[in-house]
């Protein structure tokens, strides 16, 4: 808060009191524009920190503990994550500064040379010298230049913000991700670009929205079976070896004969969960490449009692 506090013309007497002294070895600096900018943005400094403050204080925690965990580096997190989403309060920041150093004399006023003069100045000393055509020419040159400055900044933070909330990539590259070949394994893999960008909403399961959801998947599950007035529905989370689990334990009666057509890990799996929780099982081996062998299906049938197939 202390560049707030200090007046401008205090921070640049003081400026040319350290920046002068020929046995500083800074002293090269003094009567050049890096000078000038350093202390515009000394000057200017609270409103832009407070800015950049704001906006990571918005960002979620866990950015660096999940980086870490992934043993990503820090500067890598900071590049890919901090930098764009906090790209409109930096677009803020940038604006801010380019106006405001457009207009002020107070701080620089000792600092110029005749190389350096900046705008600002010169049109205090052409008003003094009587020259007020040029002075208000130079004027409205400085205003025109800020407003052109402060349309792109603005076009340029609403963009950033868009593209930070949309959280999508280019349309080429959009339409290319479209285009993605899918693969049909067990387990959804490879899922649509307008499916990402659902699961960017959290979903808590005690909100109403969920809750909504949530029963409109159900009944639908109940029409597809015509289940509407003799059954329920009821979700359960997991994987899909997690999935022929419970459906083998809720409905195969503990007596029950379990037909598994093998053709693959997966299938292996089911009949172990199968044979683990109890239920007799049988197992036909079955090549997914060839047409089913009706007689080799009626063979496996043969061996269950109807009742409990």
């Amino acid at each position: 808060m202390v560049p707030m506090a200090v007046p401008g013309l205090v921070l640049g007497l003081g400026y040319i009191f350290f920046f002068n002294a020929p046995g500083n070895p800074l002293n090269g600096l003094y009567h050049t524009i890096a000078l000038l900018t350093l202390c515009t943005i000394v000057h200017f400094y609270t409103t832009g920190h407070l800015t950049a403050v704001t906006a990571l204080k918005a960002l979620d925690g866990e950015f660096e503990l999940v980086s870490a965990s992934l043993k990503v580096p820090f500067y890598k997190t900071f590049w890919r994550v901090t930098v764009p989403i906090c790209a409109p309060a930096l677009v803020d920041i940038a604006r801010y500064f380019f106006v405001n150093a457009m207009t002020t004399i107070s701080a620089v006023v000792f600092l110029y040379s005749p190389e350096t003069k900046v705008a600002s100045i010169a049109i205090l000393n052409l008003d003094e010298a009587g020259e007020m055509g040029a002075a208000a020419a130079m004027a409205v040159m400085i205003a025109a230049a800020s407003a052109v400055a402060t349309l792109l900044f603005m076009a340029l933070a609403r963009f950033t913000e868009r593209r930070t909330r949309a959280g999508a990539p280019p349309p080429d590259e959009r339409r290319d991700m479209d285009r993605d070949s899918i693969l049909l394994t067990p387990g959804p893999l490879t899922t649509t670009l307008r499916t990402k960008l659902a699961m960017l909403r959290d979903w808590g399961s005690w909100d109403a929205d969920f809750n909504a959801v949530t029963a409109r998947v159900r009944a639908s599950l109940l029409k597809i079976v015509h289940g509407e007035d003799t059954h329920v529905v009821v979700p359960l989370q997991g994987s899909g070896t997690f999935s022929v689990e419970a459906a083998v334990a809720t409905v195969v009666p503990r007596d029950g004969h379990v037909l598994v057509l093998d053709n693959g890990a997966y299938c292996k799996r089911a009949a172990r969960l199968a044979t683990m929780m109890g239920r007799t099982c049988t197992i036909l081996p079955f090549d997914d490449s060839a047409p089913v062998d009706p007689q080799a299906v009626e063979a496996a049938l043969a061996q269950t009692p109807a009742s409990r197939t």
